[in-house]
């Protein structure tokens, strides 16, 4: 592979970026970061792939309103995480009891189906 000058490199990060190809862009990137790493515009793009994949993340599994993007966004989300710790502690998740009887109740379920197919051979 012929080696790209940092402005050809530079062009090329950005043409990926806005093909969508956020992988080869931020490689690209970083490419260009080891060659000139304090160089803001750089650090920028990475900045922005970063945003973009964080978004992309949360829109994948349904929660984009959990990006923020203003002073406001930001206020909203912390709110939000203080009262994390108090939703965690609440759900089944931790709810040690509950989750026990709920997979002990699968386990009934699954030996009565398995006794059911031996009793019907």
């Amino acid at each position: 592979m012929t080696e790209l000058s940092d402005t050809q490199l530079l062009e090329l990060a950005a043409a990926q970026n806005a093909g969508g190809d956020w992988a080869a862009a931020e490689s690209s990137y970083r490419r260009l970061l080891a060659t000139r790493p304090r160089d803001p515009s750089v650090l920028r793009e990475l900045g922005v792939l970063a945003i973009r994949g964080g978004l992309s993340l949360l829109s994948n599994v349904g929660l984009p309103e959990l990006a923020a993007f203003t002073r406001a966004g930001y206020v909203r989300l912390a709110a939000l995480r203080a009262g994390l710790r108090a939703r965690r502690q609440a759900s089944p998740l931790v709810d040690a009891d509950r989750f026990t009887r709920g997979i002990e109740a699968a386990y009934r379920a699954i030996w009565r189906d398995f006794c059911g197919r031996e009793a019907a051979r």
